[in-house]
């Protein structure tokens, strides 16, 4: 697999692949991970906002301060 440099600075080491040399394995492996992390973000934001409203029905001023604070 060829990697291309992000930048011309030999201060920053940043690589990316490729597409153009990767197999449609290695490319649907690379699709899959992307939607996978894109997947756990909306679940660890759907389940922050699971816990705000259940502590809100509990203690409304503890929720009010966690959602200022989140934002």
């Amino acid at each position: 697999m060829k990697l291309r440099p992000l930048t011309s600075s030999p201060l920053i080491r940043a690589f990316v692949t490729d597409p153009a040399v990767m197999t449609p394995d290695q490319r649907l492996t690379e699709i899959a991970s992307i939607l996978a992390h894109g997947y756990r973000r909306l679940q660890a934001a759907a389940r922050r906002e699971d816990e705000l409203a259940s502590s809100a029905s509990f203690e409304p001023e503890c929720a009010l301060r966690t959602q200022e604070n989140a934002s």
